[in-house]
């Protein structure tokens, strides 16, 4: 079956794209690698859940990167091995920290308080946990963020006695900073936990966060500020830092990726339901909702191509409308060409924070298939109201 045939027969639903996930796990990789061997990833599952993408990156030997006891369980249902789980998050139970020490997982700490709970749990068990510590610090972008522990506070001090009490290493350091995709933020990144590396006598791995820009159309990167940087950007910039820091390449750098590796691997594929006139605006209504979309949707407007099921639609101009009772569900604001009744419309680079964000109002949460090129699997059903 072609995309185009899968679309037709699921809509409305979310389409992963496996084969183009694969692409973009193998080429981040050896645009990292090529700069600095000693290279991981740890794909972000909260960007999306899709089991493909999940298993994809721990069949490549990367990371599952989780942030909450849900996610941890999730991936331990996906076959991950516990020793190839790292657990981030600001509201860790002691319950699943105590699981991820028995696992042998990465645990960065979020907080003095995080930490205190990873050192209980692990006296509790009778094991050394791999625990880092996440760093908060400026990078010159003019906003702050409440994640993590600034080298300069008390909250850090407090973490490296609590370490040197109870006999713990530090494993690693972390850092994930918002509202900037530069490869110059992350050139200060990487920077940054080097200098603060250098208080520690030797470090497991620097883990430089997510936060990147992924694959797109020219029409979607038009609409960003910046020049969208590639792959080999960010792994070149990035790599020749740890190399020169550590020539031996002792230190693994871990990157995060979730938006750079799943925005380009789903599609959206909804069903025009009617066409109608008023006022002499016209509107098309589809059976999802521009809530389906995500923050592409919220903050752009994704690609878009209507699948015609005839020549016989009419060229117009008119709005594409969501299916929900509210005036603002509105999915393209304006549409030229062909379209009509029964008709597809497939919307594109919508893999990141949509279909885990999809809502449960008015109408079901969307069905996820993954697609291999020839056929199509439905891996989570339409989700509706159950009490």
């Amino acid at each position: 079956m072609t995309l185009n045939e899968v679309a037709g027969a699921v809509a409305p639903a979310y389409i992963f794209l496996n084969g183009r996930f694969d692409k973009n796990v193998e080429d981040m990789l050896q645009a990292f690698r090529s700069s600095y061997a000693n290279m991981n990833l740890g794909y972000s599952y909260k960007t999306n859940y899709t089991p493909y993408a999940c298993k994809s990156v721990d069949r490549h030997g990367g990371y599952a990167e989780v942030v909450s006891p849900m996610e941890y369980d999730y991936a331990l249902s996906l076959g991950v091995d516990p020793s190839r789980i790292i657990f981030n998050g600001v509201c860790k139970t002691v319950e699943a920290i105590r699981k991820a020490i028995l696992g042998g997982s990465i645990i960065n700490a979020d907080s003095s308080a995080d930490f205190r709970n990873i050192v209980r749990e692990s006296g509790r068990v009778g094991k050394m946990p791999r625990v880092g510590i996440r760093m908060n610090f400026d990078i010159g972008i003019g906003y702050g963020s409440r994640f993590g522990v600034d080298p300069d506070e008390d909250e850090f001090r407090e973490i490296m006695a609590a370490a040197k009490a109870n006999g713990i290493r530090i494993s690693g350091l972390h850092c994930h900073l918002s509202y900037t995709r530069s490869v110059e933020s992350f050139r200060r990144r990487a920077n940054g936990l080097i200098e603060i590396a250098g208080m520690f006598d030797s470090l497991d791995y620097l883990d430089l966060g997510g936060k990147l820009f992924g694959r797109m159309s020219p029409e979607f990167a038009k609409q960003f500020p910046e020049v969208t940087p590639a792959f080999e950007d960010y792994g070149s910039a990035v790599g020749a830092i740890f190399k020169k820091a550590f020539p031996d390449e002792s230190v693994e750098l871990i990157v995060e990726p979730g938006t750079a590796l799943v925005s380009d691997c789903m599609n959206m594929a909804t069903r025009v339901m009617y066409l109608k006139e008023i006022g002499g605006d016209i509107y098309a209504g589809v059976d999802a909702s521009q809530y389906d979309l995500g923050f592409a949707g919220e903050f752009k407007s994704p690609p878009y191509r209507v699948l015609n099921t005839s020549d016989n639609g009419k060229e117009i101009c008119c709005s594409i409308v969501g299916c929900t009772c509210v005036e603002t569900d509105v999915l393209t604001n304006e549409h030229w060409g062909r379209i009509q009744e029964g008709d597809v419309v497939l919307y594109e680079n919508v893999g990141a924070y949509t279909c885990n964000l999809s809502r449960l109002f008015i109408k079901p949460c969307l069905p996820v298939v993954e697609y291999d090129g020839e056929s199509y699997t439905e891996v989570k059903p339409a989700l509706s109201l159950a009490y």
